[in-house]
């Protein structure tokens, strides 16, 4: 909740600082000044790299910690830093993981979002596999 509350938090500094004192546009002028303006441009830019930097980040603190509070009695910031400590020591792979959970994530959604009934369980069940691994 709390990198969710940042992340409207820097979005709204990031139309401020792209953009300045200027009204929020209107709905069927939006998407024109996004792609075809240097503000709009270089804020997708920049946002993409700190949205990036967000999602990373909350996949570290969460890749083995939610199946860790499920079997484990700990509490939850040991649980973000042993999920922490597991990425930093297992790097190259838990990118890949975080990559393929998004290109799954994504093609589930291609298909009126049906596609999650599979993705979901197929996810979760690597994640605890992984968890398995990694925290043993």
């Amino acid at each position: 909740m709390l990198i969710l509350l940042a992340w409207i938090r820097l979005a709204t500094l990031l139309f401020a600082l792209f953009f300045g004192t200027l009204n929020f546009p209107p709905m069927d002028q939006l998407l024109a000044d996004l792609l075809f303006t240097a503000p709009g441009l270089g804020m997708l830019a920049t946002g993409t790299v700190i949205g990036a930097a967000l999602a990373f980040t909350v996949f570290a603190v969460s890749a083995v910690s939610v199946p860790l509070l499920m079997e484990r009695d700990i509490d939850a910031v040991t649980a973000a830093l042993t999920s922490l400590r597991a990425v930093r020591a297992n790097l190259r792979p838990m990118l890949l993981w975080a990559w393929l959970i998004a290109l799954i994530i994504v093609s589930g959604m291609v298909p009126l979002f049906f596609g999650l009934i599979v993705a979901f369980p197929l996810i979760g069940h690597a994640t605890w596999h992984a968890y398995r691994d990694l925290v043993g």
